[in-house]
């Protein structure tokens, strides 16, 4: 008798990077969203900005995930009774992201 497969239920991570390679140009990148664990959370934003190929494995290793609405970070930028709302709906399977690029030169 084979053992079951265990899924775990869907839960919120909150999934970023921030990221910059001059030091002039920087681009902040945030996924909340519902997700298994945290190995599909970080495949899911990696597909969410476009990474692919070695792009995929060089953005791959400054992702920061969160499990849960990670208020802290979100706070940065986004007011809080918008958090709030965030948070109610994950409740029933919403996606939120950021991606904001500037340049400081």
């Amino acid at each position: 008798m084979t053992e079951p497969i265990l899924i775990r239920p869907l839960q919120p991570f909150t999934v970023s990077m921030d990221y910059f390679a001059t030091g002039e140009g920087v681009t902040v990148a945030v996924l909340v969203l519902n997700a298994h664990n945290n190995e599909e959370a970080k495949n899911a934003f990696l597909d969410a900005n476009g990474y692919y190929g070695s792009s995929r494995e060089y953005f791959g290793r400054g992702v920061d995930i969160h499990e849960g609405v990670n208020r802290e970070l979100l706070g940065r930028w986004l007011a809080p009774r918008f958090i709030d709302a965030l948070e109610r709906r994950m409740q029933v399977r919403a996606r939120f992201m950021l991606n904001w690029h500037f340049n400081a030169s």
